[in-house]
């Protein structure tokens, strides 16, 4: 875009070229230009007397000043609109997480209902839908009714539904924690598998954390090659895997508080009472 030029009313009568050169000095000083134009203008020096050049200086200035104020406001207005829209933010944050007395009241009211309703559910007289729901319990998020559905089938006075119990923790691949109790000194191999699995034995007792693998079949959970879980009714036989083809072995019985108990033993040498709480 071109712009008309404007006469120079201050420096009139001068030669051809000081004039041409005062003519372009003065048209970027007086005309809105861009920043680049406006720095070219300040790197250009007029010519002709003394007067003309103080004359430029003052315009130069001038337009330096103008350009340094207005880059500071605009500075100033973006640092003030951002500084808005945080608070803003921060506002429908607060806003959008905090509850009354009222809403967390209801929603505690809203929880005990929908925990009555699972309870009144486990009393249906039709094992198979006790047994179906468990499965779907144990499948939830809320550690509340995980536990409801265990301590439910765990404690019924039904063998099969105590059975249906064991088989339904094993199939949700939990973590069990085995308890033992024993002399470490007299149990050193077994103590050894307990710490390379990441848990631990003092001098007494120890405990480890078991992630139970995946299902390989009805009643068996484990490796590719062979069962590290076996269920047989209300028992488990425990042979976790072990390095060296040394054989660790444990038999548990499921007691009516919902724990299984047992003895470990490493090559028949080796012997230690274990538990686990399948209620946790």
């Amino acid at each position: 875009m071109r712009f008309p030029r404007k006469r120079n009313p201050a420096f009139p009568d001068q030669s051809d070229l000081c004039a041409r050169t005062n003519q372009r000095l003065w048209n970027l000083a007086v005309i809105p230009r861009p920043v680049r134009l406006i720095r070219r203008a300040n790197a250009l020096q007029p010519c002709g007397t003394q007067t003309t050049a103080r004359k430029f200086l003052s315009i130069q200035t001038a337009l330096s000043k103008i350009f340094i104020n207005a880059r500071h406001e605009r500075k100033t207005i973006l640092s003030i609109k951002m500084s808005f829209l945080a608070a803003a933010l921060c506002a429908m944050g607060t806003l959008g997480s905090a509850q009354t007395f009222e809403e967390i009241i209801s929603n505690a009211e809203k929880q005990v209902e929908d925990i009555g309703k699972y309870q009144l559910a486990l009393q249906n007289p039709d094992p198979r839908m006790q047994y179906a729901l468990i499965q779907q319990m144990l499948k939830l998020e809320d550690p509340a009714l995980q536990r409801i559905a265990k301590e439910h089938a765990l404690f019924s006075t039904n063998p099969v539904m105590r059975e249906a119990a064991i088989k339904a923790i094993l199939d949700s691949s939990p973590n069990l924690r085995i308890q033992f109790a024993g002399d470490r000194s007299a149990a050193l191999n077994i103590a050894a598998w307990v710490t390379d699995n990441g848990g631990t034995y003092l001098e007494n007792q120890g405990q480890v954390l078991y992630r139970v693998r995946a299902a390989r079949g009805a009643d068996c959970w484990g490796g590719e090659k062979s069962c590290y879980i076996r269920q047989v009714g209300n028992a488990i036989q425990l042979t976790p895997s072990f390095p060296n083809r040394k054989k660790i072995s444990a038999v548990l019985n499921l007691g009516n508080d919902g724990v299984m108990r047992g003895t470990m033993n490493y090559n028949d040498v080796e012997f230690v009472q274990v538990q686990i709480d399948l209620k946790e």
